[in-house]
């Protein structure tokens, strides 16, 4: 099973359609890739920052974004990287792993 579908419920629908517009046009930029952790730069209403990365069974996820910053809320930025590294099969290690929890608040940067 891919990242995208098993984290898909993390987020809302229109999250995800403009995370969808994001990938489809190509404003993700990956600067790093592994089976375990992402860096990428998504181009949108301006430059944001994401951080993915896997261990002891949970994905931290991070983006410098007003939404995910003051609320911790999933972002269309984090779902638009979630469908490039599915793309490129980067964080192969958090698809694959049985009970991946997901945590926005436990990255820091």
């Amino acid at each position: 099973m891919n990242l995208s579908t098993r984290l898909a419920d993390n987020f809302t629908h229109i999250v995800r359609k403009r995370g969808e517009d994001y990938h489809s046009r190509r404003c993700v930029r990956i600067e790093l890739g592994s089976e375990s952790e992402m860096f990428a730069r998504v181009h949108g209403s301006g430059n944001y920052d994401v951080h993915l990365t896997f261990g002891d069974g949970a994905l931290s996820v991070w983006c410098d974004c007003s939404q995910f910053v003051e609320n911790a809320v999933p972002c269309e930025h984090l779902w638009a990287c979630v469908l490039a590294a599915d793309e490129q099969r980067y964080l192969s290690a958090a698809a694959s792993t049985a009970d991946l929890v997901f945590d926005c608040d436990g990255l820091d940067l």
